[in-house]
């Protein structure tokens, strides 16, 4: 006699011949509920069909806790929670700024003489100090010091041009007019890194508001470094003030008497506007640098406290609130994904401020199939084949407790299998 039984394989519906050699039958009615369109009724002689019904379940895992830097490695329907343990932003990528200073202006002025801790030279002179001018230019002409700090730009001027009087002997990251004062204005920060002979001297603008433009605010940042004495400049973010000065900046260098000069193509007293660019100024040698090439460099942010906000990033560009350096990631992505903390400056972000965190969200997968079990004989089996997961595999049957990959002498009923993979990850078949 042949018999008709429904297995659900993955949740998918299957239909199994089950045969049955049935001997000194008697006559019997056996009600079989199959989920058909609609319920059928089935007689059969003394015979009680049992379904064996293999569905798919994840297994609950408990949820993945780690520390913004450490990597993890968790299974599809698990949670993450990243915690910045440190409490602080500056932990990892990046130039970072652990004990800087602020340099107090007014609007268009040059500040004192500052020490930048090593001898630099700059188109053929040494120096050990500079001046840095409220509007996104540092000078090594100290005569400026405490002085008026010129803003104003007309269009088709370009460097070199000893007329432009605050470009001479200095190097400008977006010479325009900025407005450090201003309500919403971050600081002007500097501080000297490392050790001789390697060490840099970082000035960062921090979130500093632009004239006229005062919802509007650059982020940007210079590094001059010791030894080799070249120049690099890091622009989180600059936007144009177009109601202002025509818009107009400055990114170059020029020498003291405006006869030579070097500018980023595009941005030689023009309008435009950049947003995590790196460049760097490069002196035909480290002992002559009466000149100097330009080349595009990757971007650095540069790291402090103050002039913006933080927030939680990740590498497919979406964003979430700093939540106290607490994300929650309830739904895990698919792969491999990055989080990290980023900064913002006018609600732009400048780049990365941290470590990431890389997470991988990995599953297990199987099908299942049976053979039948003769006339209630025990001689039924069940196998499951892995297809998704890493190797080695572990399977647990249910209620039979068997542990290898086909299960062995089943009568007819219910059955289910958990595999589990190499990273722990379970899965119910």
């Amino acid at each position: 006699m042949l018999c008709i039984a429904r297995i659900l394989l993955d949740g998918i519906p299957k239909v199994i011949l089950i045969n049955f050699a049935l001997k000194q039958l008697t006559q019997a009615t056996v009600l079989f509920k199959m989920r058909l369109k609609s319920t059928q009724i089935y007689k059969m002689k003394k015979i009680q069909l049992l379904l064996v019904a293999l569905t798919s379940i994840f297994a609950v895992n408990a949820q993945v806790q780690v520390c913004l830097g450490t990597d993890a490695t968790v299974c599809q329907g698990q949670t993450v929670q990243i915690t910045n343990c440190g409490g602080g932003s500056g932990s990892g990528g990046g130039i970072n700024l652990n004990n800087p200073s602020s340099v107090t202006l007014g609007d268009d002025q040059w500040s004192g003489a500052i020490n930048m801790g090593f001898t630099f030279s700059y188109y053929g002179a040494n120096y050990t100090q500079c001046v840095i001018g409220s509007n996104g230019v540092i000078s090594f002409n100290l005569a400026n010091a405490g002085g008026y700090c010129p803003w104003s730009l007309t269009a088709g001027q370009t460097i070199p041009n000893s007329g432009i009087v605050g470009a001479n002997n200095s190097s400008m990251i977006c010479y325009g007019d900025l407005y450090p004062t201003g309500p919403t204005s971050g600081p002007i920060q500097y501080q000297t890194l490392g050790t001789a002979p390697n060490r840099q001297f970082v000035v960062l603008y921090n979130g500093v508001t632009m004239f006229s433009c005062t919802s509007q605010c650059v982020y940007v940042g210079y590094v001059f470094y010791e030894s080799t004495n070249v120049i690099e400049h890091f622009i989180g973010t600059k936007t144009i003030c177009s109601t202002w000065n025509s818009g107009l900046a400055i990114q170059g260098n020029q020498n003291s008497p405006g006869n030579a000069a070097v500018a980023v193509a595009g941005r030689n007293n023009t309008v435009w506007t950049a947003n995590q660019d790196g460049r760097r100024f490069s002196p035909t040698s480290a002992v002559n640098t009466s000149n100097y090439t330009v080349t595009q460099i990757p971007y650095q942010t540069i790291n402090t406290s103050g002039g913006g906000t933080t927030q939680w990033q990740n590498t497919l560009g979406q964003t979430f609130p700093y939540n106290n350096g607490v994300l929650q990631i309830n739904q895990v992505l698919p792969g491999t994904t990055g989080y990290f903390l980023t900064g913002t400056s006018c609600g732009v972000s400048v780049g990365a401020v941290s470590d990431t965190t890389w997470i991988t969200r990995v599953s297990v997968n199987g099908n299942a199939t049976a053979t039948t079990d003769y006339c209630n004989g025990g001689n039924g089996t069940a196998t499951v084949t892995p297809t998704a997961g890493g190797n080695p595999f572990t399977y647990l049957w249910a209620p039979s407790g068997q542990t290898s990959q086909t299960a062995v002498n089943l009568v007819a009923g219910p059955y289910t299998v958990t595999i589990t993979d190499n990273n722990g990850c379970s899965k119910v078949v």
